[in-house]
């Protein structure tokens, strides 16, 4: 799905999203994991050697069940069609790149997916927005963080592999999303295909 359109100011932004699969226990841990993989080498590539923008990122994120790894290009130089073309031709290395990785670098990305999952609220405020998040959001699931921290002990680095793969690389799998948003100075992006906004949004399902 793509979707595109001018916006006010100076900078031009491509946004990717990639669904995961599911809200399981495992896609959890693994997402985490992999976050931490795909952070350093997208923001090395992009932003350090070929200094697209100054904003450069990737993360998973999550909207209640669905989760997804996000990428964002944020340039006041080169215009959204260029910012996607390269940063989808550095996307597309990355499963291969996972696969070269020692054993020791994926120790060390266990590790800090495991501190990160095991972090627990710091103030009132945070434990009251877990308890909300548990007892509403996830239908009284109040062990998802040990569930996923259990799910972790298990992963091994061929599970991870193929979620990146299917989830990136895979036409068969693979569901995207491409925000392509184009400054006044910058040449017009393609037509996007979600069209008139309103009546797409009457068609869509929110879970």
């Amino acid at each position: 799905m793509l979707d595109s359109g001018p916006i006010a100011g100076v900078n031009s932004a491509f946004v990717r999203d990639y669904l995961l699969p599911d809200d399981a226990p495992a896609t959890r841990a693994a997402a985490v994991v992999l976050a931490n993989f795909l952070g350093e080498p997208f923001y090395a590539e992009l932003r350090t050697r070929q200094q697209l923008g100054y904003i450069v990122g990737s993360a998973a994120a999550a909207s209640q069940r669905q989760r997804f790894f996000t990428f964002i290009v944020q340039s006041s130089e080169y215009a959204p069609a260029e910012l996607q073309k390269r940063a989808e031709a550095f996307i597309a290395t990355l499963p291969a790149a996972l696969a070269a990785i020692t054993d020791a670098q994926w120790t060390t990305l266990v590790a800090g997916a495991r501190a990160t999952l095991a972090t627990k609220p710091k103030n009132m405020a945070d434990k009251a927005e877990e308890f909300f998040g548990s007892a509403y959001t996830y239908d009284g699931e109040w062990e998802r963080r040990a569930a996923a921290l259990a799910a972790l002990d298990q992963l091994t680095r061929e599970q991870a592999l193929t979620l990146l793969r299917s989830t990136l690389a895979s036409p068969a799998t693979r569901q995207r999303t491409v925000l392509l948003a184009s400054a006044k100075h910058a040449q017009p992006t393609d037509a996007g295909s979600i069209g008139e906004r309103g009546p797409w949004k009457a068609t869509r399902q929110f879970r």
